[in-house]
């Protein structure tokens, strides 16, 4: 290919607790355009030390960062933030697709514009928590949790459904128990 300008293999790393990192065993495999099998990059090979070592930090970033204590409607314009991002990067982002998977490039445009679909349906419904029924062992009850207040996160409404009736019970940020038959 004589007279075709040589494209720059960069290098991209694992991100983890916040930092670009190579993989814990320091391999990196190429990434291939299908199309002209040339290498168009070359990324960290993630082992299990990479994943576990992954995993805890989410867990860890989870549990003691923002993310955990950020409200409904916040998270969800985040997701409405990150759908922009990817509209307003759209023609890069299916390029590198189409150069990624080999797809014909308006059927990468349609994927790249399918991720900024889905970001902007969790986004809107990040505030639509109508909680979740748990059935119990044996299916001889159910119990439904639902947030009363999606502003405090201690205000739980709990329903516990049995064969012989239902009973209500309400756990409010104050630590008070209300029984209902």
């Amino acid at each position: 290919m004589s007279g075709t300008a040589k494209i720059e293999v960069r290098t991209y790393h694992n991100y983890v607790n916040g930092q670009w990192a190579p993989s814990a065993a320091g391999q990196t495999f190429p990434v291939y355009d299908p199309s002209t099998e040339e290498i168009i990059a070359r990324v960290s090979a993630a082992d299990k030390t990479d994943v576990d070592a992954a995993v805890k930090s989410a867990r860890d970033a989870f549990d003691s960062g923002p993310w955990s204590k950020t409200t409904a409607q916040d998270r969800g314009r985040i997701l409405f933030k990150l759908a922009e991002k990817i509209r307003q990067n759209a023609a890069s982002l299916a390029d590198l697709e189409s150069r990624n998977t080999g797809k014909p490039i308006v059927e990468a445009e349609y994927d790249i514009a399918d991720v900024a679909t889905c970001f902007e349906y969790y986004g809107g419904l990040a505030t639509k928590n109508h909680g979740t029924r748990q059935p119990s062992a044996g299916q001889r009850a159910q119990l439904y949790v639902a947030r009363a207040n999606r502003r405090s996160r201690a205000n739980y409404s709990l329903e516990l459904s049995a064969p012989n009736g239902c009973l209500e019970t309400s756990a409010c940020a104050g630590r008070r128990l209300h029984l209902h038959p």
